[in-house]
């Protein structure tokens, strides 16, 4: 599908932009942030479609490898029950994320 790369990219970039990963506060001023790649100078590095029928659950991982997940759900969250996105805050503090539709 023609633009799904850019568009892709252009998601995570919002993301990005919106961490405030583009930028880094050192000593009261704000400067460039090398320790967050800028997901337009990225790649593509996999894309996968996640279908769980018959299977009951993809097991807790990590994206060894990857700078940046995106996940973009397709189906609305009350047509199934689990999938959520764990982001790991700390050794023992997570959040669970159920994507809305779309989203």
């Amino acid at each position: 599908v023609p633009g799904v790369a850019e568009t892709v990219k252009g998601i995570a970039t919002l993301a990005w932009r919106a961490a405030s990963w583009d930028i880094d506060v050192e000593n009261g001023e704000h400067i460039p942030n090398d320790n967050y790649f800028n997901p337009m100078s990225m790649g593509i590095r996999t894309s996968e479609h996640l279908s769980y029928n018959g299977w009951r659950s993809l097991e807790a991982h990590k994206d060894v490898g990857s700078i940046y997940t995106i996940m973009i759900s397709i189906k609305d969250p009350e047509d199934y029950e689990g999938g959520e996105f764990f982001l790991h805050n700390s050794m023992f503090e997570s959040t669970n994320v159920k994507l809305d539709k779309f989203s």
